[in-house]
């Protein structure tokens, strides 16, 4: 096995805050290539290790993952309001929802893509308040003046 591979599966750097994006699927623990399993630091708190025979109270993971959903909700919620969002967000959630009887997950989806938008019109703003045409070319500026600086340019 490679100590780097594992050294990554074990930090946790591949976890992500939406339960859908996020190898574990939200249920608290990824099983690797290497057939070891490793805790999800954002979905795994409190989720038994999944071998342990437990003490015959069994673990409700239906419950965990609404509680998951929730919690990526209100961060991409926290994450608009941070991009200067200050109305109803759960009413500009609703008006973008294509079904009527929407599923946790939908949620999450509307409120991830909401605040995506918000923090690309920011970026691409600040980009354009510094004198570039667009975020791209400020973040090709920044490295090529990284670049500069350690005399990597050929």
């Amino acid at each position: 096995m490679n100590a780097a591979i594992m050294r990554d599966l074990e930090s946790g750097a591949w976890s992500a805050v939406d339960p859908d994006d996020c190898p574990c699927h939200g249920n608290g623990w990824l099983l690797s290539d290497f057939d070891t399993l490793h805790r999800c630091p954002v979905h795994g708190k409190g989720v038994p290790y999944p071998e342990d025979e437990g003490d015959g109270v069994p673990f409700n993971y239906a419950e965990h993952k609404l509680l998951m959903y929730r919690q990526a909700y209100l961060m991409f919620e926290n994450d608009a309001r941070h991009c200067g969002f200050n109305g109803n967000f759960k009413e500009a959630c609703r008006s973008y929802l294509k079904t009527t009887s929407p599923t946790p997950q939908d949620w999450v989806e509307v409120a991830k893509a909401i605040a995506s938008d918000l923090i690309e019109t920011r970026r691409q703003a600040a980009a354009k308040a510094m004198g570039y045409s667009c975020a791209l070319e400020a973040e090709w500026a920044e490295e090529a003046g990284r670049e500069r600086a350690n005399n990597w340019a050929v």
